[in-house]
């Protein structure tokens, strides 16, 4: 299993020319990698994630493996935001990577098993450990007050606690970021 990095410039023409050359890389590292596939690579303008390419989500895929993507961000001029996304995004990489594909072998049953529902819209656990040990392991490698500075910026969310609150109700698209706040801090709860 390999982990590939990608860092692109933040700009649509960098994008384009990187999710090209990614593509014809693929192409030349694996020949089950099919061509129509390339579109998938989730490179791009403001794009920082993480992309686990095997078999249970590309029929017919023989070499597995995970990809971050990243771009530079030139707003943050002391680096952390960098730091921060590349340990979150490997994050994502360390829980799939523990997920076993012979006995979770559908997408649904993959998103299920990393917390985030059969539709995979529910991003409470999946992305509230990546950023509780984002922002964790960002301080601990010399950022001092990072995860403190991280829950307490996170007071839009507290509002939504309330008696009938329920993580499963955040989700990617409608929730403003909270799904990330309220799961780290649930994630910090479990810990």
């Amino acid at each position: 299993m390999c982990l590939e990095l990608w860092l692109t410039a933040n700009n649509a023409s960098a994008a384009e020319s990187l999710r090209d050359a990614w593509c014809q890389y693929r192409l030349s590292q694996d020949s089950s990698f099919l061509e129509q596939w390339c579109e998938r690579s989730q490179i791009g303008v403001d794009l920082a994630n993480y992309v686990r390419w095997s078999s249970v989500y590309y029929n017919g895929l023989v070499d597995a493996h995970h990809q971050n993507n990243l771009h530079e961000r030139s707003s943050d001029s002391d680096g952390l935001f960098a730091e921060y996304v590349t340990i979150h995004e490997f994050f994502h990489a360390y829980q799939m990577d523990h997920l076993d594909e012979a006995i979770h072998n559908t997408p649904e049953d993959l998103d299920i098993q990393s917390g985030r529902t059969g539709d995979g819209s529910r991003p409470w656990h999946s992305e509230g450990s990546a950023d509780f040990f984002g922002h964790l392991l960002t301080e601990l490698s010399g950022r001092p007050g990072q995860l403190r500075g991280y829950f307490e910026s996170g007071e839009d969310c507290w509002a939504r606690i309330d008696g009938d609150f329920s993580l499963w109700d955040l989700t990617y698209d409608a929730d403003g970021g909270c799904g990330y706040n309220l799961g780290a801090w649930s994630i910090a709860y479990l810990v």
